[in-house]
């Protein structure tokens, strides 16, 4: 049988590899597993440094398994009101969406026109 260290290190390992499109069954299936391993970190581990380590390990893979809930609670989120805002848009097609399309004019342009216009100037161009 494995280790409790092997076992919480593979369910951060697991937490650090989800991405954005993690699902919150997938988060909530690492939770679970977590809780089991803190309870036979409570039950079974008698050593006090050994406790001490392994505590700290279970404190990470709490704190991500938090920060990946919100991230996917983020995501939703964001999601849900760009959904929003393009049904708004469809249906009030004369009013101006204060989120404008992300496709922009003025994409490739970085910093200031006239810098590009002062460089572009002296490439041999006399205009």
């Amino acid at each position: 049988m494995r280790s409790l260290e092997e076992r919480f290190g593979d369910a951060i390992d697991e937490l650090t590899r989800l991405d954005r499109d993690a699902t919150t069954d997938q988060i909530e299936r690492i939770g679970k597993i977590i809780k089991q391993l803190d309870y036979e970190l409570r039950t079974q581990v008698n050593d006090d440094l050994q406790r001490y380590e392994l505590t700290k390990l279970s404190d990470r893979a709490h704190a991500l398994s938090v920060d990946a809930h919100d991230r996917v609670h983020r995501a939703r989120t964001i999601a849900d009101a760009a959904i929003v805002r393009e049904r708004y848009a469809l249906a009030h097609p004369t009013v101006l969406d204060a989120a404008p399309p992300t496709r922009n004019a003025f994409t490739g342009l970085v910093g200031n026109t006239f810098e590009h216009l002062e460089r572009d100037r002296w490439d041999g161009f006399d205009r």
